[in-house]
């Protein structure tokens, strides 16, 4: 299952709000994204580090990689139960050079942690910077997450 990291101070979704900020001319990327999401990282989860599709780069974070347009996508990995159609979209002349940090987050979830264009930035500082962002928040949400676990089984030892 996917879910988006918030961070708990700021409430704020890194990765959706770098979705929801690609502009109207970004809308290729947009839909290419959530097709990715949906249609491969939803369905083979951290196994796509198998693939082209994603790198496990070390302690529990994961980069995502969406290279092509949304109809592409869809027609690569129709979902399970669906006939495959050709869902060409048009031309779609869009570079597509995503990339989603994503980490494992209890039993059964991935947890998107932030995106970046690529294509817009492709230099080695800009993707160090990213990762870093990323893995400290992968490292926030597992402090996070321990933190709930021992307050459960302290709640569960006082019953």
């Amino acid at each position: 299952m996917i879910r988006f990291y918030k961070d708990l101070e700021t409430g704020v979704q890194p990765a959706r709000v770098w979705l929801d900020g690609l502009s109207s001319d970004d809308e290729p990327k947009k839909l290419a994204a959530l097709a990715a999401v949906q249609h491969v990282l939803a369905v083979h989860g951290i196994d796509v580090c198998e693939t082209e599709w994603g790198k496990n780069l070390g302690n529990s974070l994961y980069e995502f990689r969406v290279r092509h347009p949304a109809g592409a996508i869809r027609n690569m990995f129709p979902l399970p139960g669906q006939a495959s159609k050709d869902l060409r979209m048009g031309a779609e002349p869009t570079k597509i050079l995503l990339r989603i940090f994503f980490t494992t987050y209890g039993a059964g979830f991935l947890l998107l942690l932030s995106g970046y264009d690529k294509a817009t930035d492709p230099s080695k500082g800009r993707q160090k910077r990213e990762m870093k962002k990323a893995a400290e928040m992968a490292a926030k949400a597992k402090r996070g997450l321990r933190a709930r676990q021992r307050d459960l089984a302290r709640r569960a030892l006082k019953k």
